[in-house]
This record gives C-alpha cells, sequence and structure tokens, in this order.
C-alpha cells in the first residue's frame, strides 16, 4: 500500500502533504503466524495468484488474525471480508 500511494503522489497532489504522517498510522507487517500463513493460504486460493492478489489476501490474513479495518479496493476481496466478518472499507463491493 505505501508503494500505491507513492505512486499516485504524482497524480493527486493532496497526498503530498499526508505522506510524512504515514509512519503513524500506516505500516507494513509480516505474517509469521502459523493462523496467519494458513489464512493467507485460503485467501490467496480464492482470490487468485497475481501480485494484486497476495496483497489483498496478506491483508485479509492479518487483519482476520489481528483486527483492524481491511482496505481492499476490489469487490471480491471486500466480498471475502465481508463473508468472514472482517472490517472493510474501500470498495462498496456492489456488482
Amino acid at each position: 500500500m505505501v508503494t500505491e500511494i507513492r505512486d499516485g503522489l504524482s497524480m493527486f497532489a493532496e497526498l503530498t502533504s499526508l505522506f510524512p504522517e504515514l509512519g503513524k498510522w500506516l505500516w507494513v507487517e509480516e505474517i509469521t503466524d502459523i493462523e496467519d500463513v494458513v489464512a493467507f493460504a485460503k485467501y490467496k486460493a480464492e482470490l487468485g495468484g497475481g501480485e494484486e492478489e497476495q496483497r489483498r489476501a496478506a491483508v485479509l490474513a492479518w487483519t482476520k488474525g489481528h483486527g483492524g479495518t481491511a482496505i481492499i479496493d476490489e469487490r471480491a476481496g471486500t466480498r471475502i471480508a465481508q463473508r468472514d466478518g472482517i472490517t472493510v472499507t474501500g470498495h462498496s463491493g456492489s456488482s
């Protein structure tokens, strides 16, 4: 997600003022707990194997195990989060 925000800086100038503050509310977590790894494998199988799908699977797995809000920008990931009781924002999940 940090990479996506950096990439968006040139398109959305308003993000520039937020970028120095990212470390206060956005950080990178590693999936190391066995429960998280199993959840990641499950979500990856559902979403597919591309790089974007792997990122979404990791967000879902970590959030499922540790709480918080998953930020998902596409319908399939949003629907999976809603199905599994994960708090999600970023896409309505409608058709």
